[in-house]
């Protein structure tokens, strides 16, 4: 999955990223730890992505939606 991918399902699903600038964007929901997202092209790494699926508490490999953009 790329970066955007993974920002575009954690914004619907309700996550909130945090106003300030750099190459990451850090991500924030109540009750959950903080999601780190690199604001890099390209697909993410594996163990980038799979960090990121364990804190959002979504499943490994994550499932994409056909159709969503």
């Amino acid at each position: 999955m790329t970066a955007r991918e993974v920002a575009v399902r954690l914004e619907r699903e309700g996550w909130v990223p945090r106003p300030g600038k750099g190459s990451h964007t850090i991500y924030r929901k109540p009750g959950h730890p903080i999601v780190v997202l690199p604001n890099h092209r390209g697909y993410l790494a594996p163990g980038t992505l799979r960090s990121i699926c364990g804190a959002a508490g979504w499943e490994y490999p994550p499932k994409r939606r056909t159709g969503v953009p």
